[in-house]
Formats: structure tokens, sequence, C-alpha cells
């Protein structure tokens, strides 16, 4: 059975950041590999390209997910951007304690798990398609 331990609460956020922001990372370089895998099974016929249409779905699924990854990150500045502005506007400055509403995340949060599982959706269509074809 696993010992619990302690750690700091920076220690915790710090852990957290890290890893969302790998995931992330992950996520996008997945992405990216799913679209080539799925080029790979392409069918060129009469000049045009042509995909199965169960080969069709995974890759609007990765681009779905790329669209979701880049939303969140710009939602993430803005939204934080916006939240900096208004207190240097109040006369904080950057060592000046604020309070911070957890719901300015909340957006971040939905399109990171979003973007998770529309890419996890689209490897198990992908897989399906692999698995007719391959096996």
């Amino acid at each position: 059975m696993a010992r619990e331990y302690e750690v700091t609460l920076k220690e915790a956020k710090e852990g957290y950041y890290f890893n969302s922001g790998k995931s992330s990372d992950i996520n996008r370089q997945i992405c990216f590999a799913g679209i080539a895998i799925a080029w790979l099974f392409r069918s060129k016929e009469k000049g045009h390209i042509e995909f199965d249409v169960l080969l069709s779905t995974p890759i609007i699924l990765f681009v779905v997910s790329l669209f979701l990854d880049i939303l969140q990150y710009m939602y993430s500045s803005l939204a934080w951007d916006i939240f900096c502005n208004s207190k240097q506007k109040e006369g904080k400055t950057d060592d000046d304690k604020v309070t911070v509403n957890p719901s300015i995340n909340h957006p971040s949060l939905t399109l990171f798990w979003l973007k998770h599982i529309v890419t996890i959706s689209a490897y198990v269509i992908l897989f399906i398609f692999l698995s007719d074809r391959l096996f």
C-alpha cells in the first residue's frame, strides 16, 4: 500500500502546471500523428484524394482537438490579461496580493478536458478503422 506524504501547496500547483502543460503538448503531438496515420490510408482516385468515412471522422476530430487547444490558450491568456489589467487600474502592483475568483479558470479547464476527450475518441475510431484493415 502506498504511503501518504506531504507537499506544500506551491509544490502541488507546480506539479499540476507541469503535468497539464505536458499533457497539452502530448495531445497536440498525437493529434498530428493521428492525422499522419490517417493520411497514409487515404485513397487516390482520378486525381483527387478520398478518405473512408470511418477514416475522415478521426481526422475531423483531431482538427477539432487542435482547435480546442488553441481556444483554451487564447481564452486563458485573454482572461488573465483582462484580470491583471483591471487590478493594475485599481492601483495594484506586481507584489500585491489580489483575490481571484476560481471561475476564471472554468472555461480553460472545460476546453482542456474536452480536447483530450475528443482526441481519445478520434484514436478509438482510428483503431477501429485500422483493426478492420490490418487484423
